[in-house]
């Protein structure tokens, strides 16, 4: 809760620039402004439900951290349509509704801690942990956050060399970056499920089983994204058109999203030796990897890209 805090106070100062560096433009700068400001007062709530989420599923609480995430995706789902259209409140409404259901998911999840965990506890006071443990989950939990800060990078750069092409442009890649995503988060979760049985193989010295487990963890995120890829690929203006009705916006978002799920199968493989060097406690090729695919390179080849071929959709 209180990184949530720091984080807020940090978002609201920096507020101008982000927005900037994300792209809003003065056509949807009110828009934005509003969205980005409510979310930031939500910080501490989204930040808070991570921990216990994540940690809930270590002590084989899966099923109360599923009912916990999927009530506060449900709750939101069904207050976008009545703060935005029913309330008329727009942007700000949709903000509204995210931050009242992670309100509602981060308190279900503390009293799934409290109530259900044996061995977790919510209180400050009976939470202690060693020199060693705080860099052992430093080092596991740094990559991890290179790699969300690097998403954010990455449709910040996105944006930035789209705006000049018109909103349209960009609307049509938030769209596109959403449904392309369908992929990416399913697999991150087959990832992340396998990311303890690799740890404990790794720390059991079963090479064997080892590599049994990263066998599979491979050939179910490749199979999956080469299916899901194909579905979405044919499915695109369809998925589109379930957004909105502007032709222009839909050819384009179309365009978008087949390039985008065309790179899920090596996306997923990436992921997978992230999470390995995750579990394996070695911090510097997962920060890497996470720097270098969304980072580095990707700015590297946007650049060279748009200086030969500008754009094309």
């Amino acid at each position: 809760m209180f990184t949530g805090i720091i984080t807020a106070i940090i978002l609201l100062i920096a507020r101008t620039p982000l927005l900037h560096l994300l792209g809003a433009s003065p056509t949807t700068w009110q828009y934005a402004s509003q969205y980005y400001t409510i979310l930031v007062f939500g910080a501490p709530a989204i930040v808070f439900s991570l921990a216990p989420s994540n940690i809930l599923r270590t002590e084989g609480l899966a099923v109360s951290s599923m009912k916990a995430s999927v009530i506060g995706t449900v709750t939101n789902i069904i207050l976008d349509p009545i703060f935005i259209s029913g309330f008329h409140w727009g942007a700000a409404g949709a903000a509204g509704a995210t931050v009242l259901s992670q309100i509602i998911s981060a308190l279900m999840l503390a009293y799934y801690t409290g109530v259900k965990s044996q061995r977790l506890t919510v209180s400050i006071r009976e939470t202690k942990i060693s020199r060693h443990l705080q860099r052992e989950i430093l080092a596991i939990g740094i990559p991890a956050s290179i790699t969300n800060i690097m998403i954010t990078f990455a449709t910040a750069v996105t944006n930035n060399f789209l705006i000049q092409y018109g909103a349209d442009s960009v609307a049509a890649m938030g769209i596109a970056t959403k449904i392309s995503m369908i992929i990416n988060l399913i697999f991150v979760g087959f990832a992340f499920g396998a990311q303890p049985l690799i740890g404990y193989t790794y720390g059991a010295k079963d090479a064997q089983r080892f590599r049994a487990v990263v066998k599979f963890d491979l050939q179910v995120i490749i199979s999956f994204s080469l299916l899901m890829t194909l579905v979405i690929w044919l499915l695109a203006p369809w998925l589109m058109s379930q957004f909105l009705h502007d032709s222009v916006i839909i050819a384009k978002g179309t365009t978008m999203i087949r390039w985008l799920v065309s790179s899920s199968v090596f996306a997923g493989i990436i992921l997978v030796f992230t999470t390995i060097f995750q579990s394996l406690g070695k911090a510097q090729p997962a920060g890497w990897l996470s720097i270098s695919r969304q980072g580095i390179i990707f700015v590297i080849v946007i650049v060279i890209a748009h200086a030969f071929f500008g754009y094309q959709a």
